[in-house]
């Protein structure tokens, strides 16, 4: 019974005894029934016990059925970006004395780890997760949200998809009501380059996020469909759909959205060799992204290559953004950013054995072994040609023709 809990839970805060409440009310032995559920009681012996507690049991009660309300409302404000309304309910949280309940602990710490993910805060995460993994006898829907968590981490820290796919696919939908893990699944399909499913879970998100009147994540998932039909139709000029977002994600004042969807038109105008267009895109991008950050760092490195290709910056200027890249990505201890600024370097420079050299032994083998497809093929189709160019047929005929040519329409950086 929820009363008999919250008689213990305040006996316990006030270093009560059993004995100590029931003196005169009733014996220890029935307060410890009362508290355990196991027995019948009179509602004056429980008002008596809640009067020597000094608790209100009437608003206890409603406290204890509004934390699970107010964590479910967490979480949704989690999902939905809306860090302002997650921290006001965090702190709300943290006021209610009954929050330290087992009944809502497990609970909390998880959205907790969300919560954490969502403000920045990612170097607490692997330490949140190992403590939650040791935790037994989690609900269903903690069950799932640990999953869930942990999948996001793999994703996003640890580059790990098959894993995170592993973790994803266990997640019971029929007791998980955040089917914002469908947005999850689709990225991760993506990054596994199984478009098919990708676009179907994409498609699954974006119903969800619609149902949820989630304009936000509306966006994710519809950009996420788009960046799919971009490998699917490469050669197709979506410039009004972007376009279209952009204005929407500016109207709505959704700067990281927008900085978002900067890129990957930029991405786009790279794929279609208009470099000029690709440089100022990912300029503004910057614009909105905070200098020291990993998705600062992706459009730099966008934007050093549309301007190496374009031949309209000096290699002076050219090698001092090389170097802030390559800077900001040993801070970062960002290693695939490491070995593209590096590359650039050495092309910038017209290095051209250093450049392959560097390529073969070290880039191309790290991409390779970190699941980065994109870069696995298009380096491959590199490494490649300069195998057969310069004479070297046993290191060309080991990059099989048969995986090269299915990847060849994916080449937009030749």
């Amino acid at each position: 019974m929820i009363e008999g809990k919250i008689i213990s839970f305040y006996r316990e805060k006030r270093q009560m005894t059993q004995r100590d409440l029931g003196i005169g009310i009733c014996s220890s032995t029935h307060v410890s029934k009362i508290e355990r559920g196991l027995t019948e009681y009179s509602i004056e012996v429980l008002n008596l016990l809640a009067n020597r507690l000094q608790v209100d049991l009437k608003k206890e009660i409603e406290t204890y059925y509004s934390i699970k309300s107010m964590l479910h409302d967490w979480m949704n404000a989690i999902i939905m970006r809306q860090k302002k309304k997650a921290e006001r309910i965090k702190l709300q949280l943290e006021e209610i004395e009954l929050l330290e309940l087992s009944d809502f602990q497990q609970s909390f710490k998880l959205i907790h780890i969300r919560y954490s993910m969502l403000i920045g805060h990612f170097s607490d995460v692997p330490l949140m997760l190992r403590e939650m993994e040791k935790e037994m006898n989690l609900s269903s829907l903690d069950a799932n949200l640990l999953l869930h968590s942990k999948a996001i981490y793999l994703m996003q820290f640890k580059r790990d998809y098959q894993l995170a796919m592993v973790l994803l696919r266990q997640i019971d939908e029929s007791s998980y009501p955040y089917h914002e893990y469908y947005y999850h699944l689709a990225l991760n399909h993506h990054f596994l380059r199984q478009h098919i499913y990708a676009y179907k879970y994409a498609s699954r998100s974006l119903e969800y996020f619609m149902k949820t009147n989630n304009f936000v994540r509306i966006i994710d998932a519809k950009m996420l469909i788009l960046v799919l039909l971009e490998y699917d139709h490469l050669n197709e000029d979506k410039g009004e759909v972007y376009r279209s977002m952009l204005e929407m994600t500016e109207t709505l004042g959704l700067h990281d959205q927008h900085s978002f969807i900067l890129h990957n038109y930029a991405y786009h105008q790279l794929a279609h060799h208009r470099y000029g267009e690709a440089m100022e895109l990912y300029k503004r991008s910057m614009r909105l992204k905070d200098p020291q950050s990993s998705v600062y760092l992706e459009s730099l490195e966008g934007y050093v290559h549309a301007a190496s290709k374009s031949g309209k910056k000096s290699v002076r200027i050219l090698l001092e953004q090389v170097e802030a890249g390559l800077g900001l990505a040993e801070e970062l201890q960002d290693e695939r950013h490491v070995h593209l600024f590096k590359l650039h370097r050495f092309r910038i420079l017209d290095q051209p054995d250093d450049y392959y050299g560097y390529l073969e032994n070290y880039a191309y083998p790290y991409f390779s072994t970190n699941g980065m497809h994109r870069l696995k093929e298009y380096y491959h189709i590199q490494l490649y040609h300069h195998f057969m160019k310069t004479g070297q047929i046993e290191k060309a005929n080991s990059f099989s023709r048969s995986y090269i040519e299915p990847v060849k329409q994916y080449d937009v950086f030749a």
